[in-house]
């Protein structure tokens, strides 16, 4: 619903609204913005519909936007889902204090939802806002990878080569190539996990993407798959590796699948897999062969590939769940491109 207060009109925005926020994200953030270059991925990001998934706030004076917050749904009814918020700003010109604030704290009120949560927190700034807010919990995402046992790494910096001894498990990893295959191996239906993805979801944010290809797979157990895998192969350096970026299932699926993922690793020559993640237990992830980045882990694990920044990086999250709940690095914008493909270039 639309909320109004003294000074603005809080409003989700529409498809004829779209140049508008280019235009403000041009302005207030950067001009060479992706989703400024491209119209097709703002609208595949943010459009279902008429209505865009950007929350504005509109000045009564001036009917400038004063402030955007920009979401992503995780099932296909806006009413009652879940929400991962993304672009969030406040005009430099805005002199109302704490309008960002506000416009973010009655999100669900504006669109519905039951939950809102985030990832990629800035934490010299959205972490300590987040921290003020009671119904929020904080955390940083545990970082989780697996080396392979070779002489050179191009895209990771190994100090200590940690490698956990020869991993096992009998579970079987398939490739799920289309929806239509997802579907017919695997129920999407876990109404009770937090947050809650549909088939609508996973079509469009796996199968749909107009510039990444993502590799889904089944964990097969007894012949039945009892959990799904997404992960996104990259390459740099002359090297490549495997970034998982999403989860759905059973865990204890995936601490038996530690054999089959060692051997997508060997078969595929990536240098290292890696998992940032919240909410699997550390003792299935170092069954599947997992280790934890730690404080003093010599090691770095880049997350960031465009540009490519030899770094380690913590990933903030917050979330308005009580747990359990999981968070992976391709919920919000966090495994969203910043470079484009010619083909997605056009206005």
């Amino acid at each position: 619903m639309d909320i109004e207060t003294k000074t603005h009109y809080f409003r989700l925005g529409t498809i004829e609204d779209v140049e508008r926020v280019q235009e403000f994200i041009k302005k207030e953030w950067n001009p060479e913005h992706i989703l400024v270059k491209s119209r097709k991925l703002f609208n595949y990001e943010y459009a279902v519909g008429n209505r865009i998934n950007v929350a504005l706030a509109i000045n009564k004076e001036t009917k400038k936007i004063d402030c955007i917050f920009a979401f992503y749904q995780s099932s296909k009814n806006l009413a009652n889902c879940d929400l991962w918020g993304s672009l969030w700003k406040v005009s430099s010109e805005c002199k109302v204090p704490f309008l960002g604030q506000l416009l973010m704290k009655n999100i669900c009120k504006i669109t519905g939802a039951k939950s809102h949560s985030g990832v990629g927190l800035n934490p010299k700034t959205t972490v300590r806002i987040m921290k003020t807010m009671k119904d929020q919990t904080i955390g940083h995402l545990r970082h989780y990878y697996r080396l392979a046992n070779i002489e050179e790494y191009r895209i990771a910096v190994i100090k200590d080569k940690r490698i956990l001894d020869e991993v096992d498990g009998e579970n079987n990893l398939i490739e799920l190539a289309t929806m239509e295959e997802l579907r017919s191996k695997f129920d999407l239906g876990y109404s009770q996990r937090k947050p809650y993805k549909d088939e609508w979801y996973f079509e469009k944010r796996y199968f749909k993407h107009p510039i990444y290809n993502y590799n889904i797979w089944g964990i097969e157990s007894e012949s039945k798959v009892k959990a799904v895998l997404v992960g996104r192969e990259i390459e740099r350096n002359g090297s490549k590796i495997l970034r998982i970026v999403d989860f759905i299932g059973e865990d204890n699926a995936l601490g038996e699948a530690g054999r089959s993922i060692n051997n997508i690793m060997i078969n595929n020559k990536y240098e290292y897999i890696d998992f940032y993640q919240q909410g699997i237990d550390h003792v299935i992830m170092a069954k599947a062969g997992f280790v934890l980045k730690t404080e003093d882990d010599l090691n770095i694990i880049p997350n960031y590939f465009e540009p490519f920044v030899q770094e380690n990086i913590d990933m903030w999250y917050h979330t308005s769940f009580e747990e359990p709940y999981y968070v992976f690095k391709a919920d919000a914008d966090q495994d969203r491109p910043n470079w484009l493909r010619s083909d997605c270039n056009e206005q």
